[in-house]
């Protein structure tokens, strides 16, 4: 038996806005990473606020960019 939630509704044209606009706003973070004109903590706090603002659809499955994270004393 098929016990998972099968509801769906679609995106509304804001939620599809706003993931238009956190993707922009990541890759313009991953390119002033990329040319190093953001260290990676400052790129891993600037993505978190990203994802807060923009609230993009899928941001549970989103890859998780702790990698670029400093470690904790």
């Amino acid at each position: 038996m098929n016990t998972q939630n099968t509801d769906f509704s679609p995106a509304t044209a804001d939620e599809m806005l706003n993931d238009i606009r956190y993707s922009k706003a990541q890759q313009i973070a991953e390119l002033m990473l990329s040319r190093g004109l953001l260290p990676p903590a400052e790129f891993q706090a600037l993505t978190d606020i990203n994802r807060e603002a923009f609230n993009p659809l899928y941001r549970e499955i989103l890859p998780n960019t702790g990698c670029y994270k400093q470690p904790s004393e």
